[in-house]
């Protein structure tokens, strides 16, 4: 039988390592990061959206779609400064923001792409791509996205 030395050395090691060794950071100052200004680029219906659904999901077998019901969306422009790490130097950048029209939250989710070749397919834009449709989606759903 083992004794209780052995119990009680493991919850002395489980509890020493909980502790933090290093001392709390400080967030990074980002006073680098700018905005410049921000603009409506397009309001999506709730049935624009449905009807969006409807061709992401026509590909499925029948039955197998959730019924979903989709809110008015906004997307804006937003244009900002920001520099990469180690350089002095400024950078004009973009991105869209899309939000709900009626919000009683604010959960928000990111929506990463890959490298864009065509300068018309950048999501401040919102041209008409499978990435803006899908980030649309997620807002009717009643998420803030940033992409």
């Amino acid at each position: 039988m083992k004794t209780p030395i052995y119990y009680i050395l493991s919850l002395l090691i489980l509890f020493y390592s909980c502790k933090s060794d290093d001392p709390i950071e400080e967030l990074p100052n980002n006073q680098n990061e700018t905005l410049v200004d921000f603009s409506l680029v397009k309001k999506i219906s709730g049935a624009e959206l449905s009807a969006i659904y409807t061709a992401f999901v026509s590909e499925l077998p029948p039955g197998s779609a959730l019924p979903l019901t989709f809110a008015d969306v906004t997307v804006y422009k937003l244009t900002y400064n920001t520099s990469y790490p180690g350089e002095p130097n400024e950078i004009l950048s973009s991105g869209a923001l899309i939000v709900p029209d009626q919000m009683d939250s604010f959960p928000m989710l990111s929506v990463q792409h890959g490298t864009i070749i065509d300068p018309s397919a950048i999501p401040s834009l919102f041209g008409d791509t499978s990435e803006n449709s899908f980030a649309a989606l997620l807002s009717g759903l009643g998420f803030c996205v940033i992409t």
